[in-house]
């Protein structure tokens, strides 16, 4: 403490000006870094966040759009297949029901010929006692894997052959579970029981004399043989119509998922790389917008402290010195300052500089946020088209409803007045046969007429004629309508179907529609947030504005100084022609006595000033 009070002047100020300075601009150094860095820390956090929770909101309903769609494609496709194959099915079994209808019938008519030819070709066998030839009749009969037996039976009903093949499954059966004594009764009495054949009998008469009667016993087994291997092939029709359905909807399904799958990665990739550029884009701000700023306040800080220094160094040595040393040390200083003066000017233009780059990276950063918020408002914009599409399909799906509920409509009066038709044709066919019969009755009483009605039996042939085409063309026109009111039922049918199936598209095109519009008010709160960031950027545009036209500010005021220190140069050099003059030898008594006390010192700085 005693050492601090016997110091110089000169030492008791400048130490502890020049460490207080020190202190105050690292002090205003480490504020301005910290501040400037927890504003840009707040704002980037502000910015990640917002941006990766619209992106994550954005994604999240990217996801459930895929697996919706992928859903609805997965149960239109099983729904398309079931409808597939129970309408298959459907005119599969009505197909079979036709077959075995048709094929019953056909058998019917092979039998009742075989029958009618065993009637025909047994009297004269009958009337010369040839029952040899009878029993050749049957055997050559049962030749016809359909026909189980055929048996002649007299008037009484005993049997007129005894012919059986013994070899026939049935004919054994039958042989077994019979109760008759009479091998040839008790297979009759057994086949009449059996479900699995069915009888014919004719009775055999000449000149009105009865001579018997044939039975021939026919097996439907061929029947149920075609029918189960007919099963067969529309299961195995069915199978394959179905698989090949699936196929071609799992094909589709997987392109269409493959497509929106690549368009949600786009987009995706699009919204994290515009989140990345901002991220970078902020980071490169701040670091060069740290940098920038410590290079200035040191530059300043150390420009500042070693003028001030300096200043003060010179100041007291005056003090200590002479008014000679006074004005000496005053022009050096004078020189000092104007030398500090162009410092400080280059610093603060170095600073000007590096605000306007500052300037400059926050506009780009600006402008890289503008064109995300136009990215991000395009996106909203493409939402809302998709949005407006859906809507437009919802309603063409309901005008092909309506299409369909009217083609159900017009089928169902097509089937009215095709029955109505067959009326018609069945009322012709009758008038065709009352012709006929008339034209019949025409030619007999022409006959009868001799020669007098020979034209009037060929008109009435001529008529009998067009009776029977017309008969032959209404029959003819009555099975074509009757296949064309069985293609519209079942056209009724599938337009029912397709009709469900429309009404199941457009709720799903409902529902996609919902999705779309939540993409979109996705896609708006993300354009909003963008603006706020952009507005933010532009706010701390224009503080940064403000700070270089500061620093170009103490740029021209560094500029004044040094031409004020020019005009101080001047004034010193007219102080020192003064002292120099007739106030010389006072000034030296002033500086042998002025080192006593600080009073004095002071004292003689303001008279020599004044």
């Amino acid at each position: 403490m005693k050492q601090f009070f016997r110091a110089s002047l000169r030492q008791k100020l400048l130490l502890p000006t020049i460490v207080i300075m020190a202190g105050c601009i690292v002090g205003l150094s480490l504020t301005v870094v910290s501040i400037q860095k927890g504003q840009l820390d707040q704002l980037s956090e502000s910015v990640l966040a917002d941006l990766e929770g619209t992106n994550r909101t954005a994604n999240t309903n990217f996801t459930k759009l895929e697996n919706d769609v992928s859903n609805y494609l997965q149960q239109m496709s099983d729904s398309l297949n079931a409808s597939i194959e129970e309408t298959t099915r459907k005119s599969l079994e009505e197909e079979k029901s036709r077959l075995e209808t048709s094929l019953a019938a056909m058998l019917q008519h092979n039998a009742e010929s075989v029958a009618n030819l065993l009637e025909r070709v047994a009297p004269p066998a009958i009337l010369a006692n040839n029952f040899l030839d009878l029993i050749a009749y049957a055997k050559s009969a049962t030749s016809n894997k359909n026909i189980v037996y055929a048996v002649y039976l007299r008037p009484d009903g005993k049997p007129m052959t005894r012919y059986l093949d013994r070899n026939s499954p049935l004919i054994q059966q039958y042989l077994k579970t019979g109760e008759e004594k009479n091998r040839i009764l008790r297979v009759i009495a057994a086949s009449k029981n059996d479900a699995n054949v069915f009888l014919i009998e004719k009775s055999m008469s000449l000149e009105g004399k009865e001579l018997g009667k044939v039975l021939v016993c026919v097996s439907k087994a061929s029947i149920k043989k075609m029918i189960a291997d007919s099963s067969d092939r529309f299961d195995l029709l069915i199978a394959t119509n179905t698989n090949k359905g699936k196929t071609v909807i799992q094909d589709e399904s997987a392109k269409l998922g493959k497509s929106i799958n690549h368009m949600l990665r786009g987009v995706s990739g699009q919204s994290s790389t515009g989140v990345n550029n901002i991220a970078e884009a902020l980071n490169t701000a701040f670091t060069v917008m740290r940098t920038k700023t410590q290079w200035i306040v040191m530059g300043v800080g150390g420009g500042s402290i070693l003028g001030v220094f300096v200043f003060l160094y010179l100041f007291l040595t005056n003090i200590t010195n002479s008014i000679g040393g006074i004005t000496k040390g005053l022009d050096h200083s004078s020189d000092n300052i104007a030398s500090a003066s162009k410092q400080v000017a280059s610093t603060s233009q170095r600073l000007a500089e590096g605000s306007s780059e500052q300037a400059s990276a926050i506009e780009e950063t600006s402008s890289s946020l503008e064109e995300m918020a136009s990215m991000t408002k395009n996106n909203a914009d493409n939402a809302g088209q998709a949005d407006l599409l859906m809507q437009e399909t919802n309603q063409e799906v309901a005008k092909a409803s309506s299409s369909m509920d009217e083609l159900a409509n017009a089928m169902e009066d097509l089937s009215a007045a095709s029955a109505e038709t067959s009326k018609i044709i069945k009322t012709i066919d009758e008038i065709a046969f009352q012709t006929n019969l008339l034209a019949l009755n025409a030619a007999v009483e022409a006959a009868r007429a001799g020669e007098a009605g020979t034209g009037f039996a060929v008109v009435a042939d001529e008529v009998r004629n067009l009776a029977m085409r017309a008969a032959d063309a209404a029959t003819t026109t009555n099975d074509l309508i009757e296949g064309t009111v069985q293609k519209v039922d079942t056209g009724k049918v599938l337009v029912k179907e397709t009709s469900e199936a429309f009404v199941q598209v457009a709720e799903s095109a409902s529902k996609i529609g919902k999705l779309v519009a939540e993409i979109a008010a996705a896609s708006d709160e993300q354009a909003q947030g963008i603006g706020q960031v952009n507005k933010a950027v532009t706010e701390m545009d224009r503080v940064v504005q403000q700070n270089a036209s500061g620093a170009e500010e103490t740029s021209s005021a560094s500029e004044e100084m040094s031409t004020q220190t020019e005009q101080m140069k001047v004034l010193v050099d007219k102080l020192v022609t003064m002292v120099s003059g007739s106030n010389n030898g006072r000034s030296n008594e002033i500086l042998i006595q002025g080192k006593n006390t600080k009073a004095s010192n002071l004292k003689l700085l303001d008279q020599t000033l004044g």
